[in-house]
């Protein structure tokens, strides 16, 4: 719900997807979650929109799984982070996903240096390892977009509360074959003072 322009950064991610033609959204929320339900209410531009909410923190990966359960059974589930906004065009990254027949694709993006985010190792088209934080340059990072299987975590056995990235597509990356979708669009990660100030400025009024 952090303001940018006089509106939550949420609504420019829900802008996105409505632009899309997506029809449900479910939002997994814990802290100040009446905040968003009261703004935001059942709907969005004609969108329906579902809240799973968590009782207690279950981190990235468990609050994905928590959603899943409310979620009918689909091979193209798109999954977002709350505070990170990719201006690319959903509809094809959902196509390229379909065709790659994977069970997982990430959105990535290449930066000419990257400090703040880990970084990707890709061969053919296929994330192999995953790279600590440290500067980098002309590397591919994770932009917070995926498209998952409903059953993508059917074969694991995971704790209730966990990470997506460092629990899961870390730790089993061997077995996961995610498949790498690539943008040059716009990203911005609104977690530090910085990029929340440039977010005023950078992202267009909606």
């Amino acid at each position: 719900m952090a303001s940018v322009n006089e509106k939550p950064f949420l609504e420019y991610i829900l802008f996105s997807l409505y632009k899309s033609n997506i029809e449900e959204v479910v939002l997994s929320v814990h802290y100040l979650s009446n905040h968003i339900k009261d703004y935001f209410g059942n709907s969005y531009k004609g969108m329906k929109l579902k809240y799973t909410e968590e009782s207690s923190p279950l981190g990235t990966g468990g609050a994905i799984k928590h959603s899943l359960s409310h979620l009918r059974k689909t091979d193209n589930i798109l999954v977002m982070n709350g505070d990170s906004f990719v201006n690319c065009d959903l509809l094809q990254v959902i196509e390229e996903h379909k065709s790659s027949e994977c069970p997982i694709s990430m959105v990535v993006k290449k930066l000419p240096v990257s400090e703040r985010y880990g970084t990707l190792e890709i061969q053919n088209n296929k994330i192999v390892s995953f790279k600590e934080k440290k500067p980098e340059k002309d590397c591919f990072i994770n932009t917070g977009i995926y498209l998952i299987s409903s059953r993508i975590f059917s074969n694991y056995n995971l704790p209730e509360s966990f990470s997506f990235e460092k629990d899961f597509l870390q730790k089993e990356i061997p077995s996961l074959n995610i498949n790498a979708i690539y943008t040059d669009s716009f990203f911005i990660d609104i977690g530090i003072p910085e990029d929340y100030k440039k977010a005023q400025t950078s992202l267009e009024p909606i």
